[in-house]
């Protein structure tokens, strides 16, 4: 996704698409429990760009919370992430899955 946003912003249909798919992914991943904490353009690849089977995908899980799906106890943790895409909560230890839709959110931005 970094690589795109180099040429300029996308244009809207472009950014409709791309958000839908961020967030069914999104919703896939907080509905079995885990919240990603380190969503940025960098970890939004676009698989098979221009073609007709072109597919968003969310990487790198690699400072995740994973928690049993529909546990609403509140994570805290020590604040990781990238700065600029980082919830308030987030930046305190407070973990939800409302993080990565902040991120999402700043992205869309």
């Amino acid at each position: 996704m970094r690589q795109l946003l180099v040429n300029g912003p996308l244009n809207r249909t472009c950014i409709a698409a791309y958000l839908n798919q961020a967030a069914d992914a999104l919703q896939s991943a907080h509905e079995v429990g885990v919240t990603h904490r380190d969503l940025k353009p960098e970890n939004l690849m676009i698989r098979a760009h221009g073609q007709k089977d072109e597919r968003l995908v969310i990487v790198d899980f690699g400072i995740a919370v994973v928690r049993s799906p529909g546990d609403a106890t509140l994570v805290l943790s020590h604040a990781a992430g990238s700065l600029h895409y980082m919830a308030p909560e987030q930046a305190q230890g407070r973990i939800t899955p409302a993080c990565d839709v902040y991120a999402l959110g700043l992205i869309v931005f």
